[in-house]
C-alpha cells in the first residue's frame, strides 16, 4: 500500500479556557503594576509568570494530527497552529480493533478498570464519527479514541481488513 494518509481534527476548546486566560492576563497586570508601584522585588514575579503564561497559552488551542503510513499510526498534537509534539505511535501489529465507539467491544472496553482511555478526539459530544482503537502494549492496555475521516479509514481498512470495522 503506498501514500501517507493524514487527518486534522480540532478539539473544542474547553469551558475554562477564556476565563483562565482572562484571569492570568489580569494577575500579570497586577504584577507589572505592584513591581512600578509597590517593591520591584515583584519583577521575579512578573518574570516568573509572564514564561508560565508564554507556554500555558498554546495549550488551549489544541488539534489532533492523526497519520498513517507503513503499518503506523502516529497522532500528533498541535498547538496553537504552531507546535507539534509527538503523542503516541501505534504499531499495527499490537492494535487489537479500530471499530466505532458503540461498536460492543469497544463499549465494554471503556469502562473497564484494565484499560486506559485516552481521548484524542474533538469532544464536542457527539459521537458521530467517533472510532475506539484498542492498543495493548507491553507496559499498559488502552483504549484511544479519534476521529479519522473516510479517506483514512479506507487506508486502515484496506492495510487491515480484520481489525477495521467501519459499522456498528
Amino acid at each position: 500500500m503506498d501514500g501517507i494518509f493524514e487527518c486534522i481534527v480540532a478539539r473544542k476548546t474547553p469551558a475554562y479556557a477564556w476565563p483562565a486566560k482572562i484571569g492570568m492576563s489580569l494577575f500579570l497586570t497586577i504584577t507589572i503594576l505592584a513591581t512600578l508601584i509597590i517593591n520591584p522585588i515583584f519583577f521575579v514575579l512578573t518574570i516568573g509568570f509572564g514564561v508560565f503564561m508564554y507556554f500555558m497559552m498554546p495549550r488551549f488551542d489544541l488539534e489532533w494530527e492523526y497519520t498513517f503510513l507503513d503499518g503506523e499510526l502516529r497522532i500528533d498534537k498541535i498547538f496553537s497552529q504552531s507546535s507539534r509534539k509527538r503523542f503516541r505511535v501505534l504499531l499495527f501489529d499490537r492494535i487489537d480493533a479500530i471499530a466505532p465507539i458503540d461498536n460492543d467491544e469497544i463499549r465494554r472496553n471503556l469502562n473497564n478498570p484494565g484499560f486506559t482511555k485516552i481521548d484524542c478526539s474533538s469532544q464536542k459530544g457527539d459521537t458521530y464519527g467517533v472510532y475506539g482503537i484498542l492498543y495493548s502494549d507491553e507496559k499498559s492496555r488502552q483504549v484511544i479514541l479519534f476521529e479519522p475521516d473516510e479517506k483514512m479509514l479506507k487506508a486502515l481498512r484496506r492495510y487491515s481488513p480484520r481489525k477495521v470495522t467501519t459499522q456498528i
